[in-house]
Protein backbone atom coordinates (compact mmCIF):
# COMPACT_ATOMS: atom_id res chain seq x y z
CA UNK A 1 0.00 0.00 0.00
CA UNK A 2 1.95 3.43 -0.85
CA UNK A 3 0.29 6.43 -0.26
CA UNK A 4 1.48 10.25 -0.85
CA UNK A 5 2.27 12.04 3.11
CA UNK A 6 -1.00 14.59 2.05
CA UNK A 7 -3.10 11.11 2.06
CA UNK A 8 -1.68 10.00 5.35
CA UNK A 9 -1.98 13.74 6.58
CA UNK A 10 -5.82 13.16 4.90
CA UNK A 11 -6.75 10.08 6.21
CA UNK A 12 -4.96 11.06 9.90
CA UNK A 13 -7.39 13.69 10.33
CA UNK A 14 -10.29 11.68 9.33
CA UNK A 15 -9.45 9.47 12.33
CA UNK A 16 -9.47 12.53 14.81
CA UNK A 17 -13.12 10.88 15.88
CA UNK A 18 -12.28 7.85 16.55
CA UNK A 19 -8.90 8.45 18.11
CA UNK A 20 -10.33 10.92 20.65
CA UNK A 21 -13.03 8.41 21.42
CA UNK A 22 -10.44 5.86 21.76
CA UNK A 23 -8.35 7.61 23.97
CA UNK A 24 -10.81 8.49 26.60
CA UNK A 25 -11.90 4.99 26.98
CA UNK A 26 -8.21 2.99 27.21
CA UNK A 27 -7.16 5.46 29.53
CA UNK A 28 -10.29 5.39 32.25
CA UNK A 29 -9.54 1.41 31.23
CA UNK A 30 -6.04 1.75 31.65
CA UNK A 31 -6.74 3.48 35.14
CA UNK A 32 -9.16 1.39 36.73
CA UNK A 33 -7.58 -1.68 35.74
CA UNK A 34 -4.50 -0.88 38.43
CA UNK A 35 -6.90 1.45 40.58
CA UNK A 36 -5.94 -0.94 43.62
CA UNK A 37 -1.87 0.38 43.29
CA UNK A 38 -2.63 3.75 44.16
CA UNK A 39 0.46 3.96 46.60
CA UNK A 40 2.78 2.72 44.18
CA UNK A 41 4.84 5.47 41.94
CA UNK A 42 6.53 4.50 38.69
CA UNK A 43 8.45 7.37 37.16
CA UNK A 44 7.36 10.09 40.01
CA UNK A 45 3.36 9.02 39.35
CA UNK A 46 0.65 6.96 40.49
CA UNK A 47 0.85 3.31 38.99
CA UNK A 48 -3.09 4.09 37.63
CA UNK A 49 -2.19 7.37 36.13
CA UNK A 50 1.01 5.81 34.56
CA UNK A 51 -1.21 2.60 33.37
CA UNK A 52 -3.83 5.05 32.16
CA UNK A 53 -1.06 7.33 29.81
CA UNK A 54 0.71 4.26 28.90
CA UNK A 55 -2.68 2.60 27.42
CA UNK A 56 -3.70 5.48 25.81
CA UNK A 57 -0.37 5.60 24.10
CA UNK A 58 -0.06 2.28 23.29
CA UNK A 59 -3.37 1.87 21.83
CA UNK A 60 -3.55 5.69 20.12
CA UNK A 61 -0.85 4.66 18.46
CA UNK A 62 -1.94 1.53 17.19
CA UNK A 63 -5.01 3.17 16.25
CA UNK A 64 -2.94 6.17 13.81
CA UNK A 65 -1.20 2.32 12.73
CA UNK A 66 -4.67 0.26 12.05
CA UNK A 67 -5.89 2.98 10.34
CA UNK A 68 -2.72 3.87 7.54
CA UNK A 69 -2.05 0.38 7.00
CA UNK A 70 -4.69 -1.84 7.72
CA UNK A 71 -7.98 0.39 6.86
CA UNK A 72 -10.29 -2.42 7.22
CA UNK A 73 -9.98 -3.07 10.39
CA UNK A 74 -9.93 0.48 12.06
CA UNK A 75 -13.74 -0.24 12.81
CA UNK A 76 -12.54 -3.09 15.32
CA UNK A 77 -10.45 -0.28 17.49
CA UNK A 78 -13.49 1.20 18.94
CA UNK A 79 -14.95 -1.86 19.86
CA UNK A 80 -11.88 -3.21 21.41
CA UNK A 81 -12.26 -0.18 23.82
CA UNK A 82 -15.40 -0.21 24.83
CA UNK A 83 -14.55 -3.73 25.90
CA UNK A 84 -11.71 -3.30 27.59
CA UNK A 85 -13.37 -0.83 29.63
CA UNK A 86 -16.14 -3.21 30.35
CA UNK A 87 -13.65 -5.08 31.88
CA UNK A 88 -11.40 -2.79 34.12
CA UNK A 89 -14.78 -1.84 35.46
CA UNK A 90 -15.72 -5.48 36.57
CA UNK A 91 -12.50 -6.00 37.66
CA UNK A 92 -11.92 -2.81 39.40
CA UNK A 93 -15.31 -4.09 41.14
CA UNK A 94 -14.64 -7.68 41.95
CA UNK A 95 -12.21 -9.04 44.28
CA UNK A 96 -9.24 -9.76 43.76
CA UNK A 97 -8.51 -13.16 41.86
CA UNK A 98 -12.01 -13.37 40.23
CA UNK A 99 -11.35 -11.80 37.12
CA UNK A 100 -7.20 -12.56 35.29
CA UNK A 101 -5.13 -9.39 36.04
CA UNK A 102 -2.16 -8.63 34.63
CA UNK A 103 -0.09 -11.69 35.46
CA UNK A 104 -2.52 -13.37 32.71
CA UNK A 105 -2.30 -10.93 29.92
CA UNK A 106 -3.30 -14.31 27.18
CA UNK A 107 -6.41 -14.87 29.08
CA UNK A 108 -7.38 -11.42 29.62
CA UNK A 109 -6.57 -10.69 26.18
CA UNK A 110 -9.01 -13.02 25.17
CA UNK A 111 -11.39 -12.30 27.49
CA UNK A 112 -11.38 -8.48 26.16
CA UNK A 113 -11.57 -9.80 22.48
CA UNK A 114 -14.90 -12.09 23.28
CA UNK A 115 -16.38 -9.02 24.97
CA UNK A 116 -15.49 -6.90 22.03
CA UNK A 117 -17.05 -9.94 19.40
CA UNK A 118 -20.56 -9.83 21.51
CA UNK A 119 -20.99 -5.74 21.88
CA UNK A 120 -20.16 -6.05 17.76
CA UNK A 121 -22.83 -8.13 16.67
CA UNK A 122 -25.59 -6.79 19.04
CA UNK A 123 -24.68 -3.59 18.12
CA UNK A 124 -25.21 -4.03 14.29
CA UNK A 125 -27.68 -6.87 14.81
CA UNK A 126 -30.92 -6.53 12.88
CA UNK A 127 -32.51 -6.26 16.25
CA UNK A 128 -30.74 -3.16 17.46
CA UNK A 129 -31.83 -2.04 13.27
CA UNK A 130 -35.30 -2.32 13.85
CA UNK A 131 -35.51 -0.94 17.63
CA UNK A 132 -32.91 1.88 17.37
CA UNK A 133 -33.77 4.45 14.18
CA UNK A 134 -32.64 7.55 13.61
CA UNK A 135 -35.12 9.70 11.08
CA UNK A 136 -34.41 12.87 9.22
CA UNK A 137 -30.50 12.24 9.59
CA UNK A 138 -28.44 14.60 7.74
CA UNK A 139 -25.31 14.56 7.41
CA UNK A 140 -22.53 16.80 5.87
CA UNK A 141 -18.59 17.30 5.24
CA UNK A 142 -16.62 20.22 3.77
CA UNK A 143 -13.57 19.71 2.05
CA UNK A 144 -10.82 22.70 0.31
CA UNK A 145 -9.51 22.42 -3.40
CA UNK A 146 -7.44 24.69 -5.83
CA UNK A 147 -9.42 23.29 -8.33
CA UNK A 148 -11.53 25.23 -10.49
CA UNK A 149 -14.91 25.20 -9.70
CA UNK A 150 -15.55 23.65 -13.31
CA UNK A 151 -12.73 21.19 -13.12
CA UNK A 152 -14.53 20.11 -10.24
CA UNK A 153 -18.09 19.36 -11.64
CA UNK A 154 -16.27 17.64 -14.64
CA UNK A 155 -15.22 15.68 -12.62
CA UNK A 156 -18.73 14.68 -11.35
CA UNK A 157 -19.52 14.57 -14.88
CA UNK A 158 -21.66 18.00 -14.49
CA UNK A 159 -20.69 18.89 -18.23
CA UNK A 160 -22.07 22.27 -19.52
CA UNK A 161 -23.29 22.31 -23.16
CA UNK A 162 -23.80 25.65 -23.35
CA UNK A 163 -26.40 28.09 -21.81
CA UNK A 164 -25.94 27.63 -18.80
CA UNK A 165 -27.26 23.97 -18.67
CA UNK A 166 -25.17 20.92 -17.30
CA UNK A 167 -26.13 17.90 -18.44
CA UNK A 168 -28.12 16.08 -15.48
CA UNK A 169 -27.55 12.30 -16.50
CA UNK A 170 -23.45 12.24 -15.85
CA UNK A 171 -23.90 13.64 -12.56
CA UNK A 172 -26.72 12.28 -11.77
CA UNK A 173 -24.73 8.49 -12.19
CA UNK A 174 -21.99 10.02 -10.36
CA UNK A 175 -23.90 11.23 -7.41
CA UNK A 176 -26.11 7.73 -7.14
CA UNK A 177 -22.88 5.87 -7.35
CA UNK A 178 -20.91 7.71 -4.35
CA UNK A 179 -20.43 4.97 -2.14
CA UNK A 180 -16.94 4.39 0.33
CA UNK A 181 -13.46 4.92 -0.52
CA UNK A 182 -13.34 1.20 0.96
CA UNK A 183 -16.92 -1.34 0.24
CA UNK A 184 -16.70 -1.83 3.79
CA UNK A 185 -18.89 1.44 4.10
CA UNK A 186 -21.41 0.85 1.92
CA UNK A 187 -24.25 0.11 3.84
CA UNK A 188 -23.54 3.10 6.21
CA UNK A 189 -24.48 5.41 3.62
CA UNK A 190 -25.57 3.62 0.22
CA UNK A 191 -28.78 3.07 -1.07
CA UNK A 192 -30.73 0.58 -3.41
CA UNK A 193 -30.22 1.99 -7.07
CA UNK A 194 -33.69 3.63 -7.94
CA UNK A 195 -34.47 4.24 -11.11
CA UNK A 196 -36.96 6.96 -10.97
CA UNK A 197 -35.30 10.56 -9.72
CA UNK A 198 -35.22 13.78 -10.04
CA UNK A 199 -31.98 15.74 -11.07
CA UNK A 200 -31.23 19.63 -10.69
CA UNK A 201 -28.77 21.58 -11.46
CA UNK A 202 -28.33 25.30 -10.07
CA UNK A 203 -26.03 28.21 -10.61
CA UNK A 204 -26.14 30.76 -7.09
CA UNK A 205 -24.52 33.74 -8.42
CA UNK A 206 -25.39 35.98 -5.28
CA UNK A 207 -22.94 33.33 -3.68
CA UNK A 208 -20.65 32.57 -6.80
CA UNK A 209 -21.91 28.48 -5.48
CA UNK A 210 -22.91 25.82 -7.75
CA UNK A 211 -24.52 23.66 -6.88
CA UNK A 212 -25.87 19.66 -8.15
CA UNK A 213 -28.79 17.69 -6.65
CA UNK A 214 -29.67 14.38 -6.73
CA UNK A 215 -33.10 12.98 -5.36
CA UNK A 216 -34.18 9.44 -5.26
CA UNK A 217 -37.52 9.21 -5.02
CA UNK A 218 -38.28 5.41 -4.22
CA UNK A 219 -36.39 2.76 -2.56
CA UNK A 220 -34.39 2.81 0.75
CA UNK A 221 -31.65 4.98 -0.81
CA UNK A 222 -30.90 8.39 0.63
CA UNK A 223 -33.40 10.84 0.04
CA UNK A 224 -31.39 13.41 -1.35
CA UNK A 225 -27.57 13.92 -1.95
CA UNK A 226 -26.13 17.38 -3.22
CA UNK A 227 -22.61 18.93 -3.98
CA UNK A 228 -21.78 22.28 -3.62
CA UNK A 229 -18.83 23.78 -5.37
CA UNK A 230 -18.33 27.40 -3.47
CA UNK A 231 -15.45 29.80 -4.80
CA UNK A 232 -13.68 31.07 -2.04
CA UNK A 233 -11.19 33.15 -4.38
CA UNK A 234 -8.00 31.67 -3.51
CA UNK A 235 -9.73 27.88 -3.33
CA UNK A 236 -13.06 25.95 -3.63
CA UNK A 237 -14.93 24.63 -0.40
CA UNK A 238 -16.48 21.29 -1.91
CA UNK A 239 -19.63 20.65 0.66
CA UNK A 240 -21.47 17.23 0.74
CA UNK A 241 -25.06 16.97 2.27
CA UNK A 242 -26.47 12.83 2.54
CA UNK A 243 -30.30 13.36 3.55
CA UNK A 244 -31.76 9.79 4.65
CA UNK A 245 -34.81 8.24 5.87
CA UNK A 246 -34.87 6.12 8.40
CA UNK A 247 -31.34 4.93 9.56
CA UNK A 248 -30.27 2.57 11.90
CA UNK A 249 -28.63 4.77 14.79
CA UNK A 250 -25.77 2.46 14.70
CA UNK A 251 -25.24 3.40 10.93
CA UNK A 252 -25.21 6.94 12.53
CA UNK A 253 -22.59 6.70 14.89
CA UNK A 254 -20.11 4.22 12.90
CA UNK A 255 -20.40 7.05 9.71
CA UNK A 256 -19.85 9.64 12.46
CA UNK A 257 -17.21 8.09 14.19
CA UNK A 258 -14.86 7.40 11.20
CA UNK A 259 -16.07 10.54 9.34
CA UNK A 260 -17.25 8.54 6.54
CA UNK A 261 -19.13 11.65 4.96
CA UNK A 262 -15.72 13.72 4.98
CA UNK A 263 -14.14 10.26 3.02
CA UNK A 264 -16.90 10.36 0.38
CA UNK A 265 -15.96 14.28 -0.13
CA UNK A 266 -12.14 13.59 0.21
CA UNK A 267 -13.06 11.19 -2.91
CA UNK A 268 -14.60 13.25 -4.93
CA UNK A 269 -12.03 15.97 -4.80
CA UNK A 270 -9.06 14.03 -5.41
CA UNK A 271 -10.74 12.23 -8.51
CA UNK A 272 -11.27 15.75 -9.66
CA UNK A 273 -7.34 16.56 -8.72
CA UNK A 274 -6.43 13.43 -10.66
CA UNK A 275 -4.67 15.09 -13.71
CA UNK A 276 -5.89 11.95 -16.10
CA UNK A 277 -8.90 11.48 -14.65
CA UNK A 278 -11.71 11.43 -17.13
CA UNK A 279 -15.40 12.87 -16.47
CA UNK A 280 -17.25 9.21 -16.03
CA UNK A 281 -14.60 6.93 -14.95
CA UNK A 282 -13.92 9.43 -12.65
CA UNK A 283 -17.38 9.42 -10.76
CA UNK A 284 -17.63 5.63 -11.16
CA UNK A 285 -14.99 3.75 -9.12
CA UNK A 286 -14.85 -0.11 -8.40
CA UNK A 287 -15.40 0.53 -5.34
CA UNK A 288 -18.65 2.24 -5.59
CA UNK A 289 -20.94 -0.67 -5.18
CA UNK A 290 -24.69 -0.24 -4.74
CA UNK A 291 -25.86 -2.11 -1.54
CA UNK A 292 -29.15 -1.51 0.51
CA UNK A 293 -28.69 0.18 3.47
CA UNK A 294 -29.88 -1.83 6.75
CA UNK A 295 -32.88 -0.27 7.84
Amino acid sequence: MFFTIQEARRRLYRERRRLGVVSILVFVAGYLLYARFGQVRVWGLPAPVFAALLYTFVIGAATLLTALFLPRLRFTVEAMALARLVFAGASALAAPGVLPDARAPALQATLVIALAVVFARIFFSDWAARRFVRRGHVARATRFSRESPDTLLRAMGAVDHGGGHADPHGWAIALRAIASPDAALDRLIEGAADPATVAEVETLTSCGTRRIRHRADRGPAPLWREVRVEDLGTCRRVTLTVAHGPMPLASVLTAWLDDSYGRLCDSLVARAEAPSASPVTASLPEAARVAPAAA
